[in-house]
């Protein structure tokens, strides 16, 4: 083999590696990521943020929606852990505890919800503190009723299993199903209960 014929082989050689190298880099780029076979679509919330169905399609299945920076959606679950563990605290009492479950939710209250405590715990006539009896309080569950952020205001119904025992803690003789409705306020950046009604 002549040494021009073989700079000529060596040539084409190099030629057809190259168009192979831009054909294979050309179908890589055009080559959609695997697992996102839907390009995120965004829409308007009532309150004008902005909504993200992240790769789901809308076919009447929960997507996985949240708001920018995820913040009604933290809220709300803040809501409902406050409502919550003020429920159970304030649903659980004794006759020998001096109101102290109360007490201990002041910081969680508005000057409203303050007033009508103090006021509860100045006309509740303690019973005999000798022999026990008390209420145990867990919550089941939480929903939200409503939320209004302009306004500043907010309900959660939770959803409570009570236990009144007597003489001891484990000597349970009631167990029974009440709703509680706890009212937020908004004041001064800060979501406080506004009010707490058994249902």
């Amino acid at each position: 083999m002549t040494r021009r014929r073989k700079i000529i082989l060596g040539g084409l050689a190099v030629f057809i590696l190259a168009i192979l190298i831009f054909l294979l880099l050309s179908f890589l780029q055009g080559k959609a990521p695997a697992g996102n076979n839907q390009p995120n679509q965004e829409s308007t919330n009532a309150a004008g943020g902005n909504l993200k169905l992240n790769g789901a399609a809308n076919n009447g299945t929960a997507a996985n929606l949240t708001e920018t920076g995820g913040k009604k959606i933290n809220l709300e679950d803040n809501l409902k852990k406050i409502a919550i563990n003020f429920t159970e605290r304030y649903g659980s009492f004794s006759n020998q505890n001096q109101f102290q479950n109360i007490i201990d939710l002041e910081s969680l209250m508005s000057e409203k919800m303050k007033t009508a405590s103090e006021k509860l715990m100045a006309e509740t006539k303690l019973q005999n503190t000798s022999v026990y009896s008390g209420t145990t309080t867990k919550a089941i569950s939480a929903k939200l009723a409503s939320l209004d952020e302009k306004a500043g205001v907010a309900e959660v119904i939770v959803s409570t299993q009570r236990f009144v025992a007597t003489n001891s803690t484990a000597n349970i003789t009631k167990v029974y199903y009440q709703d509680m409705a706890i009212k937020f306020i908004l004041i001064d950046k800060e979501w406080l209960v506004d009010g707490a009604i058994w249902k």
